[in-house]
């Protein structure tokens, strides 16, 4: 039975229904609504931290307090950023999306390459399912300090209602806010805007990886079609083999310049942004120890930011290095001790192309672990 694309990636076809993010979501009133009323409060709470807490802490020069509301505020613009991506480059990812079903489907026809595919797609699937534990850990830890604090001052006798984030609200909320009711509902509001961000997260951030995974599996297989492709003196046999090595490194290079196509500029951002959130982050963590405080919101910025920055380029570089075997695969597959032309220029053909690497990009370099120590030289200076 072939790989069902829906059932092996379960874990973020639901995170990208919840999150309103599935490209192929047909867009109906009924979608229209739900966006609406799910994105719009969203979105409310966004311009309530912009206007009443990062605009008048900016006023009163409070940094900390700036960088602290900023946080929830970047959570928003990342996602917005996101959705933006998601639906510029809708129907490639469809595409994408597609090809990997069709490859799937092609698989089936043989145990060697069903168990080299299902093997790609089961890393792939642990993707999604890695991000669900980090944002379920970011949450609960946001969780478990505020109660914990909540102890600790009634075990002192000094017991008192905080906030579930510190945070200005309009003043009709404001007077009002540490009664019963209010109190609750603000403190769901909060979980909402986490729990919506975090499933965002999960659904954007595991497509790329999870086509790049799928990339590096069909390399496996063109360098073992490559490694095989002269091993009985057929000439049909041999015409038949380099068809379908030739073919699937066209259908691979096709794939990966989708790829590139969509998650470009997303990769480039994430980059950069990279360089601007974490010292920020990192001297308000700072200051924070120094005033006898444990911010774990700002340390699970840091932990996540290198995260989701390092994720991308381990798996392009996993492709790079499958696409240097296969460059290598091509070299010893025994072209030497073949006399027909038409073999040898077809290798040829195949060898000068694989001199490029089959690599991510963004817009200004390659993504790969060098990249991410260059990111990591930058930081430190």
């Amino acid at each position: 039975m072939a790989i069902e694309f829906d059932t092996m990636f379960n874990t973020l076809n639901l995170a990208l229904k919840l999150s309103l993010f599935h490209p192929q979501e047909k867009i109906t009133l009924k979608w229209i609504l739900k966006f609406l009323i799910v994105y719009g409060f969203y979105t409310l709470i966004f311009l309530n931290m912009i206007y009443y807490n990062i605009y008048a802490d900016l006023k009163n020069r409070k940094f900390i307090r700036t960088c602290h509301n900023a946080l929830l505020a970047t959570i928003y613009m990342a996602m917005s950023f996101k959705y933006c991506i998601i639906t510029w480059k809708g129907k490639i990812i469809i595409k994408l999306i597609n090809m990997m079903k069709e490859d799937f489907q092609t698989a089936d026809t043989l145990i060697e390459e069903k168990v080299i595919v299902e093997d790609f797609a089961k890393r792939g699937r642990r993707i999604p399912m890695q991000l669900v534990v980090y944002t379920a850990y970011t949450l609960l830890v946001f969780l478990f300090k505020h109660f914990c604090l909540e102890i600790y001052y009634f075990v002192i006798g000094d017991f008192q209602i905080l906030p579930p984030y510190d945070i200005t609200y309009p003043s009709f909320i404001e007077d009002v806010k540490f009664k019963f009711i209010p109190y609750v509902l603000l403190y769901f509001v909060i979980i909402y805007y986490m729990v919506y961000s975090s499933i965002g997260l999960v659904a954007f951030e595991s497509l790329g990886p999870i086509f790049i995974v799928h990339a590096c599996g069909q390399l496996e297989l063109a360098k073992r079609n490559i490694s095989s492709l002269f091993i009985d003196t057929d000439e049909e046999a041999i015409a038949r083999r380099m068809k379908i090595f030739i073919q699937r490194m066209q259908r691979v290079y096709i794939f990966v310049d989708d790829v590139n196509e969509t998650f470009r500029l997303s990769y480039e951002v994430v980059l950069k942004g990279i360089m601007i959130v974490l010292p920020l982050a990192g001297y308000a963590v700072i200051r924070s120890f120094r005033n006898g405080a444990v911010n774990v919101e700002f340390l699970s910025l840091i932990i996540g930011g290198i995260a989701l920055s390092a994720v991308p380029c381990y798996f392009s570089d996993l492709l790079k290095q499958k696409s240097e075997e296969v460059r290598q695969a091509i070299y010893a597959c025994g072209w030497e001790s073949q006399n027909t032309l038409s073999q040898r220029s077809s290798l040829l053909i195949a060898l000068t192309r694989a001199l490029r690497p089959v690599v991510i990009k963004t817009t200004f370099s390659t993504l790969c672990l060098e990249t991410l120590s260059d990111v990591n030289i930058t930081l430190s200076v």
